[in-house]
């Protein structure tokens, strides 16, 4: 139980390297990142307790092509938790008798106007500047910091300086030229000799660092269009430079929250100002919020916190630094914009949740089970109307649950139940029903003939993409292998990947010798492919576990997790023997029926 977690914190650590207490959520949070890893989450967890990690475990990939794994000491950009770095910078300049926090901008900067000339650096660190800071970015060249600087002060301000609280990163852009003037240096110079040296952090670095030996410690970014770079490609301009641009671990992330509260890096001023909130709970580059009254004993009156979203990742850091008994930590960092914000708040609950039954409220009820219990499910079970689902079992199964099953669904209203939970919404995918016609008309078209000109016509770019030569290699050799296709099977028509969330179309082409599933990747408007992969086997296969919720009549329950707020595609067995229904879990539709065949 997790009664007391964080009080137990003084506690000397166990052999595991971890707090006595800890161990009893290890469980829950290994069962729920196989889960959100099966789902496609890529990233690393980190929660320490006083000097030394308790739980890190890195989950998914780093880099999709090369299928390089994410490991605990990958290198993820943290967006906006860069705000934190800057701020502990300008407090540093302060202890040295190098800025004040209540200086006016006019102080560092010339040509400051004079509605604007109230305006302190603390004001803008705190976000209550009042700055009204659009301006046309087609027009400013962003390596000039007086250009970007007119740019953000030209403008009459919204509204007088401290009075109101408005998040914008351009305080921190101009926060930061500020911070370089009164620094007399680089802001990533600075930040690496005034804050990540004495800070004791070995694996932090501003973007745009140019030392080779880092780029293969990287995590790549994806969000919805694909590859997004590497963590370290993220720009340093004075667009970006205060706000974001810090690449760094989440081991270290964690360090630095620690660094920050009890360490030699801050006096005790700096500190106070630091975490003390201001308007809308904003302190100096963290939010700070009071813990409820009943959790105090254990986590401490304050929960400091920040979140950080950059082109292709997300980052979010939590701590109870007054934790009874010592300093507490949670990070997480992702490589994909679509997860984080769901995930973090669960990891969150499962560290530090009351008791057991508070952590077990956010996984979903499961039985354990055998294989040998689940071999009389798994087979091929069909539809009227045609439509399969393959069932298979899954011995390996998931922490804390043991054996599950694996559905293959084959066609689309299959699979719209088993992957996405609900029955076949048609408009759910722009141009749904162009698509199966197009697919059909572009592999029985450009692909059967096999040649290299009708092949790489069916890409966007034709014979300059790269993928258009690579998958016609591949489909001539396998061709040569199982002969001339003869037919295109449709197995569903339109799916949003839950990875990268683009528009694909999987197709089964019958050959002499065999069976192939092509799976297109197409470009927005579904008029040409962007990649074609040849696989052995339909791509899509969920997960599910055996559900603890029992069934009317007698029947079976399986579910496939899915992150808080999107419904869990759940499947029944019996409790007639061979049938298998498909449900919706908003209820808005009745089951969809299938039974195993021969």
């Amino acid at each position: 139980m997790l009664t007391g977690v964080l009080a137990s914190l003084a506690v000397s650590l166990s052999a595991s390297g971890a707090p006595p207490r800890i161990d009893s959520a290890r469980p829950d949070l290994d069962r729920y990142l196989s889960l959100v890893e099966d789902v496609g989450f890529p990233g690393v967890v980190h929660v320490r307790f006083g000097d030394a990690p308790a739980y890190e475990r890195a989950v998914g990939l780093a880099e999709r092509r090369s299928a390089t794994p994410n490991r605990t000491d990958t290198l993820f950009d943290c967006g906006s938790v860069a705000k934190s770095f800057t701020t502990a910078l300008a407090l540093r300049l302060r202890q040295a008798g190098r800025l004040s926090l209540d200086e006016p901008l006019s102080a560092r900067l010339p040509g400051v106007p004079l509605d604007a000339r109230g305006v302190t650096l603390e004001h803008l660190l705190r976000h209550t500047a009042g700055l009204a800071t659009d301006f046309d970015s087609g027009e400013v060249d962003f390596e000039s910091p007086d250009e970007v600087a007119s740019a953000m002060l030209v403008r009459t301000p919204r509204t007088p300086a401290g009075a109101h609280y408005r998040y914008d990163n351009r305080n921190y852009t101009l926060a930061a030229i500020v911070i370089e003037r009164a620094g007399g240096g680089d802001l990533r110079e600075l930040l690496t000799r005034e804050v990540f040296g004495p800070a004791g952090l070995t694996s932090t670095y501003c973007s745009q660092d140019e030392d080779p030996n880092l780029q293969g410690k990287c995590a790549t970014g994806y969000q919805r269009g694909g590859d997004a770079g590497l963590a370290l490609a993220t720009p340093y301009h004075y667009g970006f430079r205060g706000a974001t641009g810090i690449v760094t671990t989440a081991a270290d992330l964690a360090a630095w929250t620690r660094a920050l509260w009890s360490g030699p890096l801050l006096d005790d001023v700096s500190r106070s100002a630091m975490f003390t909130p201001g308007r809308a709970g904003y302190g100096l580059g963290w939010f700070i919020e009071p813990v409820p009254p009943a959790r105090r004993d254990d986590l401490g009156p304050i929960r400091v916190h920040h979140d950080g979203s950059t082109a292709g990742f997300d980052a979010s850091v939590a701590f109870w630094p007054r934790a009874s008994g010592g300093h507490a930590s949670v990070v997480v960092l992702s490589n994909d914009r679509f997860w984080l914000p769901t995930i973090a708040d669960e990891i969150e609950a499962l560290v530090t949740a009351a008791d057991e039954p508070a952590r077990r409220a956010v996984l979903p009820a499961a039985a354990d089970a055998r294989p040998e219990d689940l071999a009389a499910l798994s087979g091929v079970y069909a539809s009227e109307n045609g439509e399969r689902v393959i069932v298979e079992v899954d011995s390996r199964g998931r922490p804390g649950v043991g054996a599950c099953l694996r559905a293959t669904p084959l066609g689309q209203e299959a699979l719209d139940r088993v992957f996405l939970g609900g029955p076949h919404d048609p408009g759910r995918s722009t141009d749904g029903k162009r698509i199966w016609p197009r697919a059909q008309s572009l592999v029985t078209e450009s692909i059967f003939p096999a040649t290299a000109e009708a092949v790489t016509g069916a890409f966007v770019g034709g014979e300059q993409n790269e993928n258009a030569a690579a998958f016609f290699t591949d489909w001539s050799a396998l061709v040569a292998d199982l002969g001339a296709p003869t037919e295109a099977v449709p197995l569903y028509s339109s799916v949003r990947s839950l990875v990268d969330r683009t528009l694909v179309t999987c197709v089964e082409v019958v050959m002499p010798k065999g069976r192939r599933v092509l799976t297109i990747q197409w470009t927005g408007r579904v008029e040409k492919a962007v990649a074609i992969t040849i696989r052995s086997r339909p791509p899509v296969v969920v997960t599910f576990e055996p559900s603890g919720r029992a069934v009317a009549g007698g029947g079976r329950e399986f579910f496939s997790f899915r992150p808080q707020g999107i419904a869990p595609p759940r499947i029944v067995f019996g409790p007639e023997p061979g049938v298998l229904e498909l449900l919706d879990p908003a209820g808005a539709v009745g089951p969809m029926r299938l039974t195993r065949q021969p």
